[in-house]
C-alpha cells in the first residue's frame, strides 16, 4: 500500500485535539502496515487484538509475560462507524512505539 496513505492517516492519528472521525477500516489498515498482526478474540467476538512480535526486545525486561500474552498488544472494538478517541491514542501511540524502536515503514 501507499506510503502517502500511510503518512497522512497517521497525521490524522496524531493530531491534537484527538479526532473522534476515524474509522476502524483506517486504524486497522495503518496498523498492519506498520508490521502489527491481526487476530480476533475468540468465540466471534467483535474486539481484534493487534501485536506487533518485534517490539518484545524493547520492553522492560523485567516484565514477564502471561501466557497467551503477546509482547505489545492493543485490543479495538469493532462497534460503530468511528472508533472513540480513546481507541484512536491507543492506536496512536502503538504506532509510535513501533517508529521509535523500529523505524517507519
Amino acid at each position: 500500500m501507499s506510503k502517502r496513505k500511510a503518512e497522512n492517516l497517521l497525521g490524522k492519528f496524531l493530531s491534537r485535539p484527538i479526532s473522534a472521525n476515524i474509522s476502524f477500516k483506517d486504524a486497522d489498515w495503518l496498523l498492519q502496515y506498520h508490521g502489527f498482526e491481526r487476530r480476533q478474540s475468540s468465540g466471534g467476538s467483535s474486539h481484534f487484538i493487534y501485536f506487533h512480535p518485534q517490539l518484545e526486545k524493547f520492553l522492560d525486561p523485567n516484565h514477564k509475560l502471561e501466557i497467551g500474552e503477546e509482547p505489545y498488544q492493543i485490543t479495538i472494538p469493532y462497534k460503530g462507524k468511528h472508533l472513540k478517541k480513546a481507541y484512536v491514542k491507543m492506536v496512536a501511540d502503538a504506532i509510535e512505539m513501533k517508529i521509535d524502536c523500529l523505524g517507519r515503514g
